[in-house]
C-alpha cells in the first residue's frame, strides 16, 4: 500500500429503489467503528430505522455470544467425556442404591416442562403462565388424591 493512498477518501454506497446513499470519510485507513458508524449511516438511508439497525446488531451479538457458549460447552463436554474414560465403573449395587434413592427424592418434585417460543429475533421468550398453570394443576391433582385417600381412610 502507498503512503500517499491513505489520504484518499474511503466511499461507501447503497441504492434501493430510487435512493441513493452515499457516504465518504476523507481518508482510506479506517478503523471498525468508522466503517460500522459508514453502514449505519447507508441502512438509515435505506429508510430502516435507528432502533432496526440496533436491534439487528444486538439480534447478532447474542447469536455471537450463543455460538460461543456451543463452543466452550462443546469444548467442556469433549474434556468431560475424556474424563470420564478415565474413571472406573461403579458396580450394580451401587448404581442400584443410587437409582434408588434418586427415585425417592425425585417422588416429593413436581416436573414442569419448560414453555417457550422464539420471537421474531430468535430469542426465547419464556410462557411463565403456561408453566404456572402446569404447576397449579399439579397441585390440584395432589390435593385431590390426598382427599380421597384420606376418605378411604375413613371408610
Amino acid at each position: 500500500m502507498k503512503y500517499n493512498s491513505l489520504a484518499k477518501p474511503s466511499i461507501f454506497t447503497a441504492q434501493n429503489y430510487d435512493t441513493k446513499t452515499t457516504v465518504e470519510i476523507d481518508h482510506s485507513d479506517l478503523d471498525l467503528e468508522e466503517v460500522m458508524e459508514a453502514f449505519q449511516t447507508l441502512i438509515i438511508g435505506m429508510k430502516y430505522s435507528n432502533d432496526s439497525f440496533k436491534n439487528w446488531v444486538l439480534y447478532k451479538a447474542d447469536e455471537y455470544q450463543q455460538n460461543e457458549n456451543d463452543a466452550n460447552q462443546q469444548t467442556e463436554i469433549e474434556h468431560t467425556n475424556s474424563q470420564w474414560n478415565k474413571e472406573p465403573l461403579i458396580n450394580q449395587t451401587e448404581w442400584n442404591k443410587r437409582r434408588d434413592s434418586l427415585g425417592d427424592m425425585m417422588e416429593n418434585y413436581i416436573n414442569v416442562p419448560i414453555s417457550f417460543s422464539f420471537d421474531e429475533f430468535g430469542k426465547k421468550k419464556y410462557n411463565f403462565e403456561d408453566m404456572k398453570l402446569f404447576f397449579e394443576n399439579k397441585i390440584k391433582e395432589l390435593e385431590h388424591e390426598q382427599m380421597d385417600s384420606d376418605w378411604q381412610h375413613y371408610k
